[in-house]
């Protein structure tokens, strides 16, 4: 370690003093070194003539964004011969994205000569290579079996009629999450009501979810997960998604499908029903290069059996989103708004054996329908199976629109 702290020192000290640097001085475990100090995780790291591409996974900056800069900014102050730079961050040790960056660009963007928007249209973003990805089997600093304890609250926020206008369901959601190899995760949490005016789910403690999941990257680049376990709300069973990337990763289109049946506990007694009940989704997704705008649209069969399309759109803030949706099924229209706001601080403990924390942002989801409050029971329309996980939050939000649109905190790096 010292040795390795003593190459880093050298190299600075030579980039700096605008020295050359010799080739045989440079190595790989020195890049390492200073992205574990990082706290990064899964590093891969490989160096040609001209090129130097670095593997890594984060899960210490809240900001994928700030991540990418912190990273690009050790690799060209540890290779500065390197006319090339490539990132590849992953998640689940599984690549998301391949980030290309000519040097010169790089320079010129952090010395104040390139626009920052011109820049980011020359940065080069798509999927791995297979020649890639045989070099990720070997990976240092690996986040395997590390377990994050994630202290979380929900709600429910429901706007009645009549003399019953607001109703509140709030309840701290605990859990517990570990990688147990490469693309896998478990996940369990917890249900715990503090306040309840809704009324549905009663004021017992709860399972909220407990799953075990798997990423495949496949060939063409496109992504399948699937799950098995206990689901939101109150379902068992077994879940597929599927993706991919078009158009220089402008265009998603992807899908899943749930065959699952009830499950509930109360009373001491598990109550539940065979698996059986089928949803999917097809859905479409544009991303507007440098403005941080997104559009889409998908088809939905809903739990109930009722079905139709909606079409959204959604713009980051910096790393706030808020979007709009409207949707329609044979049964209900509805619309409504989602809000995401980064939760403090932004920077998370280094990853190590056991470690709390808390989620990145807080999500909000309000939902007006026109069925959902005329009868004595709700009539829940338009309601999907909630796994936990989503391809889409999957891949970081490394498109070409958020990247373009945060690019400026790469100079602070």
């Amino acid at each position: 370690m010292v040795a390795n702290g003593g190459k880093i020192i050298l190299v600075i000290l030579l980039t700096v003093c605008g020295l050359a640097l010799p080739a045989e001085l440079f190595q790989s475990d020195s890049l390492i070194v200073a992205l574990e100090r990082e706290g990064f995780e899964n590093l891969v790291v490989a160096a040609g003539d001209s090129e130097i591409c670095v593997g890594y996974e984060n899960r210490v900056y809240r900001c994928e964004i700030r991540a990418a800069g912190v990273v690009l900014a050790w690799v060209a102050r540890l290779a500065p011969e390197a006319r090339n730079l490539v990132l590849v961050p992953q998640n689940r040790a599984v690549p998301v994205a391949r980030i290309e960056v000519r040097r010169s660009d790089y320079d010129a963007f952090r010395d104040g000569k390139l626009e920052g928007r011109t820049f980011a249209g020359r940065i080069r973003i798509g999927e791995t290579t297979e020649r890639e990805r045989t070099r990720f089997r070997e990976r240092h600093a690996s986040g395997l079996r590390r377990v994050d304890f994630i202290v979380n609250a929900g709600h429910q926020i429901r706007f009645g009629n009549y003399d019953d206008r607001f109703k509140l369901y709030g309840f701290f959601r605990p859990g517990l999450t570990t990688m147990p190899w490469r693309g896998g995760a478990a996940l369990v949490e917890a249900i715990a009501p503090f306040y309840d005016d809704i009324g549905l789910y009663g004021e017992d403690s709860r399972l909220g979810r407990l799953t075990l999941s798997q990423v495949f990257l496949l060939p063409r680049g496109v992504y399948t997960a699937i799950e098995a376990g206990a689901f939101m709300p109150e379902r068992w069973g077994v879940a597929i998604q599927a993706a991919r990337f078009f158009a220089g990763r402008r265009f998603l289109i992807g899908g899943s499908y749930s065959s699952t049946g009830f499950l509930f506990y109360e009373e001491g007694k598990w109550i539940y029903s065979a698996p059986g009940t089928e949803t999917y989704q097809l859905y479409g997704r544009f991303f507007f290069p440098g403005i941080g705008l997104m559009v889409g649209a998908d088809y939905s069969l809903h739990l109930m059996g009722d079905s139709g399309p909606r079409v959204m759109v959604s713009r980051t803030f910096g790393e706030t989103e808020i979007g709009f949706y409207a949707a329609r099924t044979d049964l209900d229209k509805f619309g409504g708004f989602q809000l995401r706001i980064p939760i403090p601080p932004a920077r998370r403990a280094r990853p190590a054996g056991f470690r709390i924390t808390v989620p990145e942002a807080y999500r909000l989801d309000y939902r007006a329908t026109t069925r959902v409050y005329t009868r004595v029971e709700p009539i829940q329309t338009g309601l999907s199976v909630q796994t936990g996980f989503d391809l889409i939050d999957f891949f970081k939000r490394l498109t070409v629109s958020t990247i373009a649109e945060r690019i400026e905190v790469w100079k602070t790096e």
